[in-house]
């Protein structure tokens, strides 16, 4: 034996305790700092605040660095740097560059286009509940694009964004009501759902409420039950509506 003795297992745990927190206030403090100074444009000062942040795991920092990169803020621009950082702040569960890297891998802009990467970050954005994701999810369901074709995880997913306020799902899921996709054909509940999408402001439905309008003539319960369902679901799930 040399004499010295091995740091106990309860001695490493307090010291955990002690300085996880603290570094994590540092870190919280600097990144205030540095954002403070992003808001006065000062941009080169946020930008030395920031980037030891982000190197040390600051997910919101990460993406304020991956952002200061895609638009040369205060460093050179730089699209690739922009999405390593992108990417570890997504991959920390931080939506919003989750649905940058879907726009960018899906569009192209300044890579090259790769479908399944887009589909990976909007879903995993979807999965977190937003429902921008959730709609793009669906749709590519409904399409085909970077996942394979299936009418019912598009229902799925545009029902999800739709009970969220999503105005777009709110009209896709009408139409897939009304046409039977992914679900069983039910014109009332695609009208309830056709109906809140035009109180969200769109001009796409009208004409499909007029469709489902001339074909209930003979029956107008049908109109107003339609109605009577749209307003128990902007009730319940407190839609937001104009």
């Amino acid at each position: 034996m040399n004499g010295c003795k091995a740091i106990s297992i309860s001695t490493i745990f307090f010291l955990l305790l002690y300085t996880l927190p603290v570094l994590a206030e540092s870190l919280g403090r600097d990144f205030d700092t540095g954002m403070g100074l992003y808001k006065l444009q000062l941009y080169r000062s946020a930008f030395t605040f920031l980037l030891p942040v982000a190197e040390a795991g600051h997910a919101k920092a990460q993406y304020q660095v991956g952002y200061m990169y895609f638009v040369g803020e205060g460093v050179q621009k730089n699209f690739q740097e922009a999405i390593k950082w992108y990417k570890k702040s997504a991959e920390q569960g931080f939506v919003l560059p989750q649905l940058i890297l879907g726009a960018v891998y899906l569009q192209g802009n300044g890579i090259a286009k790769d479908p399944q990467e887009a589909f990976k970050w909007y879903r995993k954005a979807a999965e977190l509940g937003n429902p921008d994701a959730q709609h793009n999810v669906a749709y590519m369901y409904q399409e085909g694009i970077g996942v394979d074709q299936s009418d019912e995880e598009a229902f799925n997913w545009y029902h999800r964004a739709a009970l969220q306020g999503q105005a777009m799902s709110q009209y896709n899921l009408g139409i897939m009501y009304a046409a039977g996709r992914g679900t069983l054909q039910d014109e009332i509940t695609a009208y309830a759902w056709l109906y809140i999408a035009s109180l969200s402001g769109l001009k796409e439905p009208k004409g499909e409420l007029e469709k489902i309008e001339a074909n209930a003539l003979a029956d107008s319960t049908e109109i107003e039950l339609g109605r009577e369902i749209a307003r128990e679901l902007i009730d319940k799930y407190k839609l937001l509506v104009n």
